[in-house]
């Protein structure tokens, strides 16, 4: 049985959508725990009214911790031998879970990951429109999942190859979470997380069918929570460098890949006219002292060696140029 997770907080709009995503799952073995995170709108009433609609639904109602809190509580609860997370305002192809439970079964993994795409709220109005919105995006030739082993997991997440550091659009094994929880009390919580979930796991495959649908609305953009998140983004990405390095010095470089991008995502986010703040110098920092590694390295992505080329003549400069950019893509509402 699939255990699935959705973090419920003011999502009164796109729940009910989201939980059709998943009761129109052709894979029936599941249970949805919906686990109302202290919400002040109709979202309580609303869990329990769809765990009232369908036996396979379980709701618990807290105060407010965050989505890490709720994650963890609902990993407490579940009795499946898969973990999945989905959040409130995402939607699934009807072909998810047994998509990945047919390729945890059949390579003996542990996790089992698609490739998403991000659309709109006007993209997707309610679960008729969501078959139709992949049914767009199937690819036309099936190609076989990538499969990685021990350590090779983690490298291709730390790299990014296909891989990002989030709970959703995925399924793990329950007993990767026995020692494993979200960090309380933090934003960027999934940064602090999935890099230990990788390392722990034994084989790992990945899919590029687009499965997973991660919608974003006009007021719900990077660009209005960074500054809230990026110093806690900051913290579990440099965390996650230190115990790579100490714990599997063989991902080290790949380690230090992915710090060196989080913090070039951060600084797309900054004001340069926060360049004397702490945060923005201990980026600068960083990036100096990982630049030359980063450039050398063969596996890093082009953009990060490309990256570490160019900051070698100035990271201010580059810094202008990556915000002017970000905030032509994402404009303030």
């Amino acid at each position: 049985m699939v255990s699935v997770i959705v973090p419920v907080y003011r999502a009164e709009k796109t729940l009910e959508r989201c939980v059709g995503c998943i009761l129109a799952q052709d894979y029936k073995d599941l249970e949805l725990i919906l686990i109302d995170d202290g919400s002040d709108d109709g979202s309580p009433a609303l869990c329990d009214w769809l765990a009232k609609a369908d036996s396979r639904i379980r709701t618990f109602h807290g105060s407010n911790t965050g989505a890490a809190g709720a994650r963890n509580k609902g990993i407490e609860l579940a009795k499946g031998e898969w973990i999945c997370f989905v959040d409130s305002d995402d939607v699934l192809s009807p072909v998810f879970l047994s998509t990945l439970i047919r390729q945890l079964i059949d390579n003996d993994a542990d996790i089992a990951v698609c490739a998403h795409e991000k659309c709109l709220e006007s993209d997707i109005p309610d679960v008729q429109h969501t078959k139709l919105f992949f049914d767009t995006h199937t690819r036309k030739t099936a190609t076989p999942p990538a499969l990685y082993h021990g350590l090779d997991g983690l490298k291709a997440l730390l790299y990014q190859r296909g891989f990002i550091s989030a709970p959703w659009g995925m399924i793990s094994a329950r007993s990767l979470w026995k020692d494993l929880t979200f960090p309380v009390g933090t934003a960027a919580e999934d940064m602090g997380t999935i890099y230990r979930l990788f390392a722990a796991a034994s084989t790992v495959c990945y899919t590029d069918r687009i499965l997973y649908g991660y919608v974003q609305s006009a007021c719900n953009t990077v660009f209005s929570t960074s500054s809230e998140r990026n110093p806690d983004y900051y913290m579990h990405s440099h965390d996650m460098l230190d115990y790579v390095r100490s714990t599997y010095p063989d991902c080290t470089r790949a380690a230090e890949s992915r710090h060196f991008s989080a913090c070039f995502q951060i600084l797309s986010e900054t004001s340069p006219e926060q360049k004397d703040s702490e945060l923005v110098r201990k980026i600068y920092d960083d990036i100096k002292a990982l630049r030359r590694d980063v450039l050398f390295d063969k596996e890093a992505r082009r953009r990060n060696r490309a990256a570490a080329f160019a900051v070698h003549f100035s990271i201010p400069a580059m810094h202008h140029l990556l915000y002017r950019k970000y905030k032509k893509e994402y404009p303030p509402s």
